[in-house]
């Protein structure tokens, strides 16, 4: 649709329609067609009220990872992605159920932007319950000793020793497949990184002895592993989840040098693993299928409000009941302070 398609807004809702459900998501697929011609590429300002609603939580805390970005030879295209996190909020309507309605905005989709990590979380998390539903799951954390070694060469280090693991007799004949989550913390004291494997196993009872002697073997250095039941399908997705909600450590964000080398470090690699039986599990997949059909930027719906268009404001007021922050979206609610969230030192 185009902008003008607002007017055909009456048709999708009739004045005594009242809507049900409602929702603000990231849309799977581009909708606007603009938004294909740009590539984002409009100006946006720092205080842009659906950005500065998006990452209001964590404003402090962007500039600084924004600020490492650039400083890695991130491309132009990619930070201004990241920039435009959240930009030009549309209206849209289930076609298969015109009671339901969301508001779709770009979304970044970096690794190291809070609101979009929150977001494929949730999808890792859903696409995990569904999978851990089907037989016998353990936790397992495998670490490796601190050292002074660049990061880039301690997370080759650990991913190589895991696929030595996994081909240990003990680990084929109990383990049938699993997840793994890569875990970064940086010491306060020692300035040092720590490098975690967080893994969901799926099969029988492996002996922790059994895996402490061979994950030794294995580093000669790093013998400390831990290994537990799981209680439940919820509890264990969001075991591995958990550390991908809040990409940067709280320790490294007020540290330029390491920050820097965090994000070089985890460029273009994997920091959530398959094996087994789940390999080419797709944890990352939409858990809606909903197609939804744009109909108009929602700054127009307004400016055909403030033009005296009786079915826009109509729909405006239903909109505005069901999702509050529509009119803070566009433009029209009051300015939003952003909310420093640098974390404090422990």
């Amino acid at each position: 649709m185009t902008p003008n398609d607002v007017s055909r807004l009456p048709a999708l809702w009739p004045a005594d329609y009242e809507p049900d459900s409602s929702s603000v998501h990231s849309p799977e697929t581009k909708s606007p067609d603009s938004q294909k011609t740009n590539d984002w590429g409009y100006v946006v300002t720092s205080d842009d009220p659906a950005v500065t609603f998006r990452h209001s939580g964590w404003a402090g805390t962007r500039k600084l990872i924004r600020q490492a970005m650039a400083d890695d030879w991130t491309s132009p295209r990619r930070l201004s992605r990241f920039d435009l996190c959240g930009s030009e909020p549309w209206l849209a309507v289930n076609p298969d159920n015109p009671d339901e309605f969301a508001v779709l905005t770009n979304h970044c989709r970096s690794r190291w932007c809070v609101p979009c990590s929150r977001e494929r979380a949730a999808r890792i998390m859903g696409n995990l319950r569904c999978k851990l539903n089907e037989g016998s799951v353990r936790f397992l954390t495998l670490t490796l000793k601190h050292s002074d070694t660049p990061l880039s060469n301690q997370i080759d280090r650990i991913y190589a020793c895991f696929r030595h693991l996994r081909r240990a007799p003990f680990w084929q004949a109990k383990v049938q497949g699993g997840a793994a989550v890569l875990e970064l913390t940086h010491g306060w004291k020692d300035d040092l990184w720590h490098v975690h494997l967080h893994c969901l196993l799926q099969g029988g009872y492996v002996r922790h002895a059994d895996l402490k002697a061979e994950w030794h073997r294995i580093t000669g250095d790093s013998y400390i592993v831990d290994i537990r039941p799981v209680g439940s399908p919820e509890h264990a997705a969001r075991y591995v989840t958990k550390y991908i909600t809040k990409p940067v450590p709280n320790t490294v964000i007020r540290k330029p040098e390491p920050l820097r080398e965090m994000l070089s470090a985890c460029s273009h690699r994997r920091l959530v693993l398959t094996w087994g039986t789940w390999r080419g599990l797709k944890l990352s997949a939409p858990l809606s299928t909903v197609a939804w059909r744009t109909v108009c930027p929602l700054e127009d719906l307004y400016n055909r409000r403030d033009a005296g268009d009786l079915d826009a404001f109509n729909t405006i007021l239903r909109l505005e009941r069901l999702i509050p922050e529509a009119r803070t979206l566009a433009g029209r609610g009051p300015p939003l302070t952003p909310f420093d969230a640098l974390p404090t030192e422990a």
